[in-house]
Order: structure tokens, then C-alpha cells, then sequence
């Protein structure tokens, strides 16, 4: 099972969470916050890109707790893209940037440490390209104190 998150409109929870449930039956919710539901399934990726009743959806591929310094360091100690990661994306050489989301905000990311995080994720099939990338990555410090990494699906 891959582990999910997706953000959606602050209220409706507990609608999400039956929409979920009703969509994918092996569903396992892990999180259901304010405006965010973490959750498991093995259903295709594709079913999880056409969601309507979630804003984003992303594959978790990080959660910890502390400041966005510590979810960078976190980031950088981080192997690389697993296998689970990588089948998602396309096989040709595509373009990535990396963004930064604090409590709903577009977090600014030091340069220097901008670049360490690029060099990170890049591969001979991933490259920096910041205005128009094919993918995304983001970075969430929720006001919860919970911090996500996530490759953006919709």
C-alpha cells in the first residue's frame, strides 16, 4: 500500500473521510486533520490524480515534526527516491521544482539550501527546472507541528 495525503476544503473532514472510504474499500486512514487526510491504499495512482473532492493530492514520502529547518535536514538525510516513489514517474527525463507550503503560506527556502535539496532529488532522469516543471515537490509545515514531504499527483 502507498501512503497518501491530500488537501482539501477546512469543514468538510468527515465528508472527505466517507468519500474516501466509499472510493477505495482497503482505505486505511492514518490522519484526518483540519483541511488534510493522510491515508494508505493500493489503488492505482490514477484513481487517487482524478479525486474531485480533494484540492491536491500528493504520495507522502516524508513526515516528521519541527521547524522547516529540521524538515530540510530530515530531507537531506533522506536515501533517495524508493523504488514505491519512482514507479510513478514517468520513464522519460523529465523537470521537477521544489516548493514550500507553511499554514496555507508559500514558504520561502534559503537558496543555498534550495539548491542542496535539488542536487538531492536530482537524477539522470530528474532535472532542476523551476518555472515550468513536469513535477513537483512540496514541503508542508501544517500549524499542527506536522511537517510532509510529498510529490504533488493533481
Amino acid at each position: 500500500m502507498t501512503t497518501y495525503f491530500s488537501n482539501f476544503i477546512t469543514g468538510l473532514g468527515e465528508v472527505v473521510k466517507e468519500a474516501l472510504s466509499f472510493n477505495f474499500p482497503d482505505i486505511k486512514i492514518i490522519s484526518l486533520l483540519e483541511g488534510l487526510v493522510i491515508y494508505q491504499t493500493a489503488s492505482k495512482i490514477d484513481i487517487i490524480r482524478k479525486l474531485r473532492f480533494v484540492n491536491n493530492s500528493y504520495i507522502l514520502l516524508l513526515q516528521g515534526r519541527g521547524s522547516s529547518q529540521e524538515l530540510i535536514n530530515q530531507i537531506l538525510n533522506f536515501k533517495s527516491l524508493d523504488n514505491d516513489t519512482k514507479k510513478f514517474l514517468p520513464s522519460k527525463r523529465i523537470s521537477f521544482r521544489i516548493m514550500g507550503i507553511a499554514e496555507n503560506h508559500p514558504l520561502a527556502i534559503n537558496k543555498f539550501q534550495l539548491e542542496l535539496l535539488e542536487k538531492k532529488l536530482a537524477t539522470p532522469q530528474l532535472f532542476v527546472n523551476r518555472n515550468h516543471p513536469h513535477i513537483e515537490f512540496v514541503l508542508f509545515l501544517r500549524s499542527e507541528g506536522i511537517n510532509l514531504f510529498g510529490l504533488r499527483l493533481s
